[in-house]
């Protein structure tokens, strides 16, 4: 999902300029190099989604890069996915081939989950599944991590991390990990979630808890 996936904004944003504010203050210090995590709860259509595209809208204009990645309740999903999203839409202005090669090792099962990715991986003998232990799992936490300051290097970034709660316990990890690296990297992650649903996984629950003390929360509520 790129970030224009919602096309141009056509109705004025209401009721929410506090916290644009404050997100549209992340976006100068990310081109400074300094990173940071937001957080966006609320009940379904209190406007989350509608708040990050207005600051994706504010990424284009200062040359920020933006990236979606969106979360399914449908069941089948590969772990990952909102990544995988990610990295597909920054492969839609990169080449494949070259962002494979320079993919760490650590990182190939990932990889493997990235169709553009997959053809130019066959000498992987690594598995999907090779990701268990949490040794295997934090080198490839640690590779992804690497991945993104690489592309940020050239081009600060924001990501958009859509609909949390309905996200993967590995993505979520995911999250966290890279949310210890964000105060120097030139990354801004914005992340939407339904505190209601949150609170029926207690593993889920317990990764946003942890991600909320580490970054900035917006509780999103009605207007009078």
């Amino acid at each position: 999902i790129s970030m224009d996936r919602a096309g141009p904004t056509t109705t004025a944003l209401v009721g929410r300029h506090q916290e644009l504010a404050e997100l549209a203050d992340a976006l100068a210090r990310v081109r400074a190099g300094q990173g940071s995590l937001f957080l966006l709860t609320g009940e379904p259509g209190i406007g989350k989604t509608r708040l990050a595209d207005e600051l994706a809208s504010l990424a284009r204009a200062a040359t920020v890069r933006g990236l979606w990645g969106r979360c399914h309740e449908a069941a089948g999903r590969p772990p990952y996915f909102p990544w995988v999203q990610i990295v597909q839409a920054h492969l839609r202005d990169a080449d494949p081939a070259t962002f494979a090669a320079a993919l760490p090792a650590d990182a190939i099962p990932f990889g493997l989950l990235v169709p553009e990715l997959a053809p130019h991986l066959e000498c992987a003998i690594a598995p999907v599944g090779a990701v268990e232990s949490e040794t295997a799992r934090f080198r490839l936490f640690r590779a992804l991590t690497a991945v993104f300051r690489q592309i940020a290097a050239t081009r600060a970034l924001l990501l958009i991390l859509d609909d949390l709660h309905w996200a993967d316990l590995p993505s979520l990890r995911l999250l966290e990990f890279i949310a210890h690296h964000l105060p120097e990297a030139p990354i801004v992650v914005v992340g939407t979630y339904r505190e209601i649903e949150v609170r029926q996984h207690p593993a889920v629950a317990d990764i946003i808890d942890r991600l909320s003390r580490r970054g900035r929360q917006f509780p999103l509520a009605g207007f009078t």
